[in-house]
């Protein structure tokens, strides 16, 4: 059974083969397309009324990687110059791809509940079967707001990772993944395959050296707790494939060290009393603007301080965050 291969790159962006082709066209990387979509948008520091200048947040310079690279399948254009790259190989069956090509692509719209359901069902199952399983990991729960902005960034069809004003709701700016076909997908297998970079991962080590697991930290990072997710039909070009999918995490993940995309231990252990089936539900609301907020701690009462950092004055109650 012939089986379509992705290949992860090591270019902040993956591509996809078909078995037995030499060469290859990809959708070009973020750093391709703008220089700034993956690096930090680099917030200047401030003088707090304390006279305690707080850093430029980790979370927001390092969440702009937008969970790492891309995911792209089914390439075969063997007139590309572009050279295979070596890379972890994930596998989707040929009767997978069969079984979806008389779905239609408004059967895997994210406004249907249902589809929805898949999309948090996957991704909570996974998040609650860690290795090894997590104290603190909050359940993924669907946002409006994020799927509104996956759907814009989907429709556009810019097959590269989106700037962190793309991907901003109300309160937080968000973490993407993505995922390109040249065949439909079902929603179970795209973020399956966001996952399978766990081959490539090893807790509190990080990815093997020269391999992405940006995608997978993305899924498993423990404070991401609202999701959007939206797919697309692109036109067909020499830079794009024709299935484009995109999904939102808020907020971001990827802005610690990813080696670490959760802490470890009992499940539930850090959120005793808010606790669904191995999963925290006490996520904060709110989000640091800066990564010292904590220390020292901001001036709660001063508007100033309040306004950068929300999380540390107002999620007081043992929040997640």
């Amino acid at each position: 059974m012939k089986a379509i291969v992705i290949i992860c790159l090591s270019l902040c962006f993956q591509q996809a083969v078909t078995q037995g082709t030499d060469e290859l066209s990809a959708a070009p990387s973020a750093t391709q397309n703008d220089p700034n979509a993956h690096q930090g948008d680099e917030l200047p520091t401030r003088q707090t009324p304390s006279v305690v200048k707080r850093d430029v947040s980790k979370t927001q310079s390092n969440s702009d990687n937008a969970g790492g690279a891309f995911l792209a399948t089914g390439l075969n254009d063997k007139s590309s110059t572009r050279q295979r790259r070596s890379g972890r190989p994930v596998f989707i069956s040929q009767e997978r791809i069969d079984q979806m090509k008389s779905v239609p692509l408004s059967a895997l719209s994210t406004e249907a509940e249902s589809n929805r359901k898949i999309i948090l069902d996957v991704h909570n199952e996974l998040r609650r079967t860690g290795n090894p399983t997590a104290s603190n990991m909050l359940k993924l729960v669907w946002s409006e707001e994020a799927a509104k902005t996956a759907a814009k960034w989907a429709k556009s069809c810019n097959q590269f990772h989106s700037l962190r004003e793309n991907r901003t709701i109300p309160g937080f700016s968000c973490g993407e993944n993505l995922f390109m076909a040249s065949y439909k997908a079902g929603w179970e297998d795209v973020i399956r395959s966001f996952w399978s970079e766990i081959e490539d991962f090893t807790y509190g080590k990080g990815a093997i050296e020269g391999r992405q697991v940006l995608h997978y930290t993305q899924v498993m990072w423990y404070r991401s707790w609202y999701i959007g997710c939206s797919v697309w039909q692109c036109p067909i070009t020499d830079h794009s494939l024709e299935f484009y999918y995109v999904c939102h995490y808020c907020p971001a993940g990827n802005n610690g060290d990813p080696a670490y995309p959760y802490k470890s231990g009992k499940p539930c252990a850090d959120c005793p009393g808010a606790c669904e089936n191995g999963l925290c539900t006490n996520g904060c609301k709110y989000q640091n603007k800066y990564s010292n907020c904590d220390s020292p701690k901001a001036s709660c009462g001063n508007p100033t301080d309040e306004a950068d950092c929300p999380a540390t004055c107002f999620c007081n109650n043992n929040e997640i965050r």
